[in-house]
């Protein structure tokens, strides 16, 4: 190891162990660029940033697998268990979703400060993936470490070139977001979710669950996804308008089904860290199971509802929701659909059903985003929170 692990403010330069490689392409740059924040500059990146992370790999996915170096674990890979933390948990959450529907095997996703205190089962064909911003989250390190302790081969997914997660993995893969200065993760994140689509895609390949057909539907799917960011940041405007209306509230509710709860779950985080409103996400089925004793008159409820998830059960709970007076703002690419039941539509470009999280995240950054402006808080530097690296 080349130093202790520690924590520094977000204005210190990274330590030269950190540094991209000379040469690097980055789509970050160490000022504002005229942007009031930092965080505002990093989600307006995110079309760079995932351009980067994609395009290293996207006409190539057949020979991701053989350039990582994991080709004899995946012939016999049977599982794949996935740690991390905070929003690289959520980004491991939505990973199991594309992996499972692309490789057809099971994925675990802990909360590695969770890790120690469990009894995982590591066995023979599980392949470890440590889901880190900046290669130097104490808890990842300890469950990877734990983890190959065990025998288990380990896979690290990072955006820290020559960081503790990278060198200490068996193979990483690297994301090419460039320097994230805002504590609250933006970039970093849909950043992961790329290089989780990439490894989902490259395992569906090599293990011949993914025929060429579908092959070539998906890439021309991740091809065009910067530009799709793009349009959802035309509607910073609108996004900020209805922050105005949830500036002052006690808390918020985030509902999301499948694949699209993780993001629910992010865009709850995301309000919390620099809005310091209080706000939870549900999975849109169990708020009938206690949740829904949360909604009064005026609670504001955001819900994810793309196209391929509008059945019966989430209109339904839109409806409940409704019918106690709570507020509808419904992020989804199916308007027309929810002009009765939503108060507010946030519309989205259509997409891939596996890749929805692209589009529906960004609203729900710049809504955190524009909140925590109204209420005069210090965006970049969220109170109690600090991003971890290496110290020498």
């Amino acid at each position: 190891m080349c130093g202790s692990i520690g924590y520094i403010d977000v204005d210190n330069v990274w330590p030269d162990q950190v540094r991209p490689p000379a040469g690097a392409r980055s789509p970050s740059a160490p000022g504002k660029d005229g942007y009031e924040h930092f965080m505002l500059k990093e989600i307006y990146e995110q079309p760079e940033a995932l351009g980067e992370t994609l395009g290293e790999w996207v006409e190539d996915l057949g020979s991701l697998v053989d350039t990582l170096g994991i080709a004899d674990c995946v012939t016999s890979l049977r599982r794949l268990h996935i740690v991390a933390c905070g929003s690289s948990y959520h980004a491991g959450l939505i990973g199991r979703y594309i992996i499972e529907k692309f490789v057809h095997i099971p994925v675990c996703v802990d909360m590695a400060s969770e890790f120690r205190h469990m009894a995982p089962i590591l066995t023979k064909g599980t392949l470890l993936v440590t889901i880190t911003q900046s290669g130097e989250t104490v808890d990842a390190l300890a469950a990877q470490r734990s983890a190959q302790a065990k025998g288990i081969q380990s896979f690290a997914i990072c955006n820290a070139v020559g960081s503790t997660a990278a060198r200490e993995a068996d193979s990483v893969l690297y994301t090419r977001a460039g320097r994230e200065v805002g504590i609250a993760a933006t970039k970093t994140f849909t950043a992961q979710i790329a290089a989780l689509c990439l490894v989902g895609i490259a395992l569906g390949v090599y293990r011949r669950k993914l025929p060429e057909v579908e092959l070539q539907t998906l890439k021309s799917f991740l091809a065009v996804l910067p530009a799709l960011i793009r349009k959802v940041l035309g509607k910073d405007e609108e996004i900020r308008e209805i922050a105005a209306g949830l500036a002052h509230s006690r808390g918020i509710l985030y509902l999301g089904e499948g694949i699209n709860y993780p993001v629910a779950l992010e865009g709850a985080l995301k309000m919390k860290e620099v809005a310091y409103i209080h706000a939870v996400a549900y999975p849109a089925g169990e708020m009938k199971y206690g949740p829904l004793a949360l909604v009064e008159s005026g609670t504001p409820t955001v819900v994810l509802a793309p196209m391929d998830s509008l059945d019966y059960g989430i209109l339904s709970t839109m409806e409940k929701v409704k019918a106690r007076g709570g507020r509808i703002i419904a992020v989804t690419d199916a308007p027309a659909a929810l002009q009765d039941v939503a108060d507010v539509v946030v519309a989205v470009p259509a997409t891939h059903p596996a890749f929805i999280p692209f589009v529906s995240t960004v609203p729900l950054q710049l809504l955190a985003y524009h909140v925590a402006v109204l209420k005069g808080h210090d965006i970049d530097r969220p109170r109690n929170l600090l991003k971890s690296v290496i110290s020498d």
